[in-house]
């Protein structure tokens, strides 16, 4: 008995260990979703990284990305403008911050000239692909 109840204390200690919650970023934004659209078909690419340092399409994962690099782009993202940005074209790409009670949404197309953050932002999100 006392063999089956330190086999499950220890199985519990070692996956506590192993969770991702641990290597999660603490930021007052839950997720990061970017991408593009647009154009004849009007389709709609969409990733997603989160604070647990996930990158995903859809809903599929794709990979972890290192905790630091996940820190620098959330740390971009909390200095967006607290506006959103809305100036789509045919083809425009998008990036969307959700954060616990608000989202900021900021879309344009490469003609137009949103916050210099925002094209920044979104080319280091691009990176990690």
């Amino acid at each position: 008995m006392k063999t089956k109840l330190f086999t499950l204390v220890s199985s519990f200690i070692l996956l506590s260990a192993c969770s991702t919650q641990k290597l999660a970023i603490q930021s007052p934004i839950k997720e990061i979703q970017f991408g593009n659209g647009g154009g004849i078909t009007g389709a709609v690419t969409t990733y997603t990284i989160k604070p647990d340092c996930t990158l995903w399409k859809n809903d599929n994962m794709l990979k972890n990305i290192p905790r630091d690099t996940i820190a620098a782009i959330f740390e971009c993202a909390e200095q967006l403008p607290k506006q959103n940005y809305i100036h789509p074209d045919n083809i425009y790409s998008f990036v969307r911050i959700i954060q616990n009670d608000t989202t900021y949404y900021y879309v344009w197309s490469w003609g137009q000239t949103p916050d210099k953050k925002i094209i920044n932002l979104y080319i280091k999100l691009n990176k990690q692909l």
